[in-house]
């Protein structure tokens, strides 16, 4: 129930905070009703079966409160993140990675996503080699797939767990035949961040981290 609250209230406040028109939100409160009457199973498999787009190497435009500007192209894009403290990191003209998953394209295109630096890296590696992954206590393995690489130094806690779980949802039943677990993100500092399977991500849980500083990830699935 959490999660579908949570996905409901913050995409309303997402699109009263980027278009201002209630009559909006109040048409996507309609068409996301249903989320309301479902398991919450079927809230997160809808969340993170959404397709998302990247965009590599941009600069910043714009910082508000809860969002940044890039452009893209002939495109302002705009990326929502509710977390001031993030945000904080950006200046404008830094050059930024973009990650979010799209709810409006018009004279703008408007993400809810997240941004990092800009810091490629010299050859394009994959998660799956450093993750490990637990079904009902018996380890699976994790092949290296698109959804799971690895091309800038700086990853998004957010991005990082979209992708895993999206990698989860198509490779391993994740929400199907799994509904709960952890996904821990073990650093060679002794930092460690952990995020449960059983709900979305929050934007107050966003940081981002060093890929060269992950010692391992361990899923587990049950």
């Amino acid at each position: 129930m959490k999660a579908k609250l949570w996905f409901l209230l913050t995409t309303l406040a997402f699109l009263i905070a980027v278009t201002g028109f209630i009559g909006i939100a109040e048409e996507v409160k309609a068409k996301t009703n249903g989320l309301i009457t479902e398991n919450g199973n079927d809230s997160l498999k809808e969340y993170y079966a959404q397709n998302f787009e990247v965009y590599t190497n941009k600069e910043v435009t714009g910082i508000g409160t809860n969002y940044i500007d890039a452009k893209v192209d002939t495109y302002n894009v705009r990326t929502v993140l509710y977390n001031t403290d993030y945000l904080k990191r950006f200046k404008n003209q830094d050059r930024v990675n973009i990650w979010g998953t799209l709810y409006e394209n018009q004279q703008s295109k408007v993400y809810r996503g997240t941004v990092v630096k800009y810091d490629p890296i010299s050859k394009v590696t994959n998660l799956s080699y450093r993750t490990n992954l637990f079904v009902n206590g018996h380890q699976t393995k994790v092949n290296p797939d698109k959804l799971l690489e690895v091309k800038n130094k700086q990853l998004s806690l957010k991005e990082t767990d979209f992708r895993i779980r999206k990698y989860l949802l198509e490779k391993e039943q994740l929400y199907d035949n799994y509904n709960s677990g952890e996904l821990i993100i073990e650093m060679k500092n002794g930092e460690r961040h952990t995020i449960d399977l059983g709900d979305i991500l929050s934007d107050s849980q966003e940081k981002s981290f060093d890929f060269d500083n992950i010692s391992h990830i361990d899923i587990y699935m049950k």
